[in-house]
């Protein structure tokens, strides 16, 4: 009888994890984007690759690019967050975005040095559309915790979490296990040269293939089942043999992020305010 009581814990547990892991996955698949930019130099266009985003309130999304020079590269700089849905006109919604807001505004292109974080204001809203004169939901805002609570782990411990990314040439979303490096051993790295952001995050692979190819601008979400990090686009991942992320809990990344969200938001109710439809950005404290 004991015997069975253990494998019935143990099932029990097991389904419970497989439940929460299924939810978190689930959350992440309703707030993913795909993003697709142009920079403009010379009178030419150059595409960047694919990157993800993720919705964080009825008009911002949040991501990664590494563009150097950014009071000017960014102005010239502008994006596209499609959102792949069989119900949609083309099998997609597309949202333009000509306003691209940046947390660090120099050349942010060694991320381990400097926070690579953007939020792509939209000229639309993501969050609701209308089929048949009835609202319908296109991309849900992922959960973002904006307090103090905000925590990743203990500093000084790896910590182990789940991002969410595609493969390179694939827009569909795949969950993996990552490992963050402990702070001290992160940021004592010799490749950091004695300069590194306060936000920084060190990314390996759980299983041991190559946190080289995850994609820009995946999502980390942790214990708290809410989105702690994204992924830096990382020309130099390869010598160093770790990913760089930002971390949103860092104190000034997480309250820029949410004076940014917050301004638009009112911005967008002042344009809108005979047809506003409330704002369904989570914050969880």
């Amino acid at each position: 009888m004991l015997r069975h009581g253990k494998h019935y814990i143990f099932f029990t547990f097991y389904i419970l994890f497989l439940q929460e892991s299924h939810s978190d996955f689930s959350k992440a698949t309703k707030s993913f984007v795909i993003i697709e930019c142009v920079n403009e130099t010379v009178g030419a266009q150059t595409p960047l690759e694919k990157r993800i985003g993720f919705v964080i309130s009825n008009n911002c999304v949040i991501s990664a690019i590494a563009i150097p020079d950014h009071k000017k590269a960014m102005k010239k700089t502008w994006c596209q967050a499609i959102r792949k849905e069989r119900e949609a006109p083309i099998d997609e919604y597309i949202r333009e975005s000509w306003n691209i807001e940046t947390y660090v505004t120099k050349d942010n292109q060694k991320p381990n040095r400097v926070a690579q974080v953007q939020i792509l204001v939209l000229e639309a809203p993501f969050t609701i559309g209308a089929k048949d004169n009835t609202p319908i939901t296109m991309a849900e805002p992922i959960d973002l915790i904006v307090g103090a609570h905000c925590v990743i782990g203990n500093e000084d411990a790896t910590k182990q979490c789940n991002v969410y990314t595609f493969e390179k040439g694939e827009t569909d979303l795949k969950e993996k296990k990552v490992i963050l490096k402990a702070d001290g051993e992160c940021k004592n790295d010799t490749q950091n040269e004695d300069k590194v952001s306060e936000s920084l995050l060190c990314i390996t692979m759980e299983d041991g293939t190559a946190a080289c190819d995850l994609t820009a601008g995946s999502g980390i979400v942790c214990d708290q089942r809410a989105l702690v990090g994204i992924v830096s686009e990382d020309n130099e991942c390869q010598s160093r043999k770790w990913r760089a992320g930002a971390s949103l809990c860092e104190q000034y990344l997480r309250e820029w992020t949410y004076h940014i969200v917050t301004n638009r938001n009112e911005q967008k109710k002042n344009q809108n305010k005979y047809n506003y439809v409330k704002d369904s950005y989570y914050i969880i404290t």
